[in-house]
């Protein structure tokens, strides 16, 4: 018998010969990863968050980052004025100056956030609007969007991301 959580409830034993059936489903390799880790329902937090509330949660546990990304990003932009910045660059800059700040050799600057916060500082901070070439990253696209609409800046949002929308029917650029 498998639970409301695809596990197996306490006192199955369908992995005895006796239960053993053909119509029995097998464990997923990833229910089997979180048994061995000992992660269950009620401890596996983010199971249950969205990419935007997981950015989010990194964000408010691990301001350093973003103050540290966007004192690199001043720094470019007071030193190469009009040039952009790869977010990756900025990801492994940010990665060496934050485990000097924190004197943790094992902080962790997370990559999968690279998309979120070249969005985030060209949204927030004046003067780096433009700044990152934006590559396809709808999930955080949808998340940027959705922080505009929640702070009534949906307005101002193509232009702080740098993004061309077209001005009529034919898709010329504006």
């Amino acid at each position: 018998m498998i639970n409301d959580f695809g596990r197996h409830a306490q006192g199955d034993n369908r992995h005895s010969k006796a239960s053993d059936t053909s119509d029995s489903q097998p464990e997923s390799l990833l229910d089997l990863l979180r048994d061995a880790a000992g992660i269950t329902p009620e401890n596996d937090t983010d199971q249950a968050l969205t990419l935007a509330e997981q950015f989010e949660a990194y964000c408010a546990n691990n301001p350093v980052v973003y103050d540290v990304m966007v004192r690199l990003c001043r720094q470019w932009v007071r030193q190469f004025t009009g040039a952009r910045l790869g977010v990756r660059a900025l990801v492994e800059k940010s990665r060496w100056e934050v485990r000097f700040a924190t004197k943790d050799p094992h902080y962790k600057v997370n990559n999968n956030w690279s998309a979120w916060y070249g969005r985030l500082i060209m949204y927030r901070e004046p003067g780096m609007a433009g700044l990152f070439e934006l590559r396809r990253a709808p999930d955080a696209d949808a998340w940027i969007r959705q922080l505009a609409f929640r702070e009534g800046r949906s307005a101002e949002l193509p232009r702080l991301m740098g993004w061309t929308l077209p001005d009529d029917e034919t898709g010329r650029a504006a």
